[in-house]
């Protein structure tokens, strides 16, 4: 094989290569109070074992199930509003901590 036939050979490879291996794509949305998140500072991120997800936040906690949010405040849901933390246990509990 001549050198040039063995260069042409190895360019229509990585071409051939190139078309797939691409980055992947994700789609990023942004929630925000006139999306129903009760706050727009976010403390902490957690999903539980039904792929909710429960964002904590300095006005209580908000479930995300995908397609809208329900807000959990102080009262009868929470004993505080103020979320410092937040973390799921091996039973898949999840735990939140208040500053108030």
């Amino acid at each position: 094989m001549s050198r040039r036939s063995l260069f042409l050979f190895l360019f229509a490879w990585i071409v051939f290569l190139v078309s797939f291996v691409q980055a992947q794509r994700f789609n990023i949305t942004h929630y925000n109070t006139r999306d129903g998140l009760s706050q727009s500072q976010v403390t902490v991120i957690l999903q539980d074992d039904e792929g909710y997800m429960w964002f904590g936040t300095r006005d209580g906690i908000s479930r995300f199930d995908g397609r809208k949010f329900t807000l959990y405040k102080k009262g009868k849901d929470l004993s505080g509003t103020d979320v410092a933390t937040g973390l799921r246990d091996s039973q898949g509990n999840l735990w939140f901590g208040f500053v108030n």
